[in-house]
């Protein structure tokens, strides 16, 4: 993932800690504000490609703010609560939140929500990426499908694949796709 920016609002407890933590393992840029105001322009002044709010103790007012956020962001919205009622987190989703989890879910399993809605909803990087028509090739994942559909090529075959990809168009010789292939002069 390309350094991928999240903010946390609210959440001063070990769990906050240790999730920010975890992410920042994953190479991912964190943010925290203590709490969020309608009126603040932080949302744009950071552009996070993901917001994790902390509803653990706020209830309705959580929700609220859940609401407002969504209304001033059109990213990904992750809320962490510590209620396990399924109505509560029904709401949330109702409300804006693109997921709600709890607490209790733990940091590896949030953590690895996070990275999932980051690798669905979040493009990736031009260069790394390539499409022709409804062929796809995703050189940070060594991924490649066709209209969606993975396919299964050795390491040789994908960077074969990818450096013809990158060369679109044009002839291209042995010596050149060697020197491509194995970083070779």
């Amino acid at each position: 993932m390309n350094e991928a920016a999240v903010f946390i609002i609210g959440g001063e407890g070990k769990f906050y800690r240790d999730l920010e933590q975890h992410l920042k393992m994953d190479a991912m840029v964190v943010n925290r504000a203590d709490f969020f105001s309608n009126e603040s322009d932080i949302l744009e002044l950071y552009q996070p490609h993901i917001v994790i709010l902390n509803c653990s103790t706020e209830g309705v007012r959580g929700l609220t703010c859940c609401q407002q956020i969504r209304t001033r962001y059109s990213g990904l919205l992750l809320l962490i609560a510590e209620q396990r009622d399924n109505n509560f987190h029904k709401l949330a989703l109702d409300l804006g939140a693109d997921s709600s989890m709890t607490c209790g879910d733990g940091v590896p399993l949030i953590g690895a929500l996070i990275r999932a809605l980051l690798r669905r909803f979040v493009q990736i990087k031009p260069e790394q990426q390539l499409t022709f028509g409804n062929v796809t090739i995703d050189a940070e994942r060594r991924d490649a499908f066709i209209a969606g559909q993975p396919l299964t090529l050795s390491s040789t075959e994908f960077q074969l694949f990818w450096c013809l990809a990158q060369k679109a168009g044009r002839v291209v010789s042995r010596d050149e796709l060697h020197k491509d292939m194995y970083n070779t002069t």
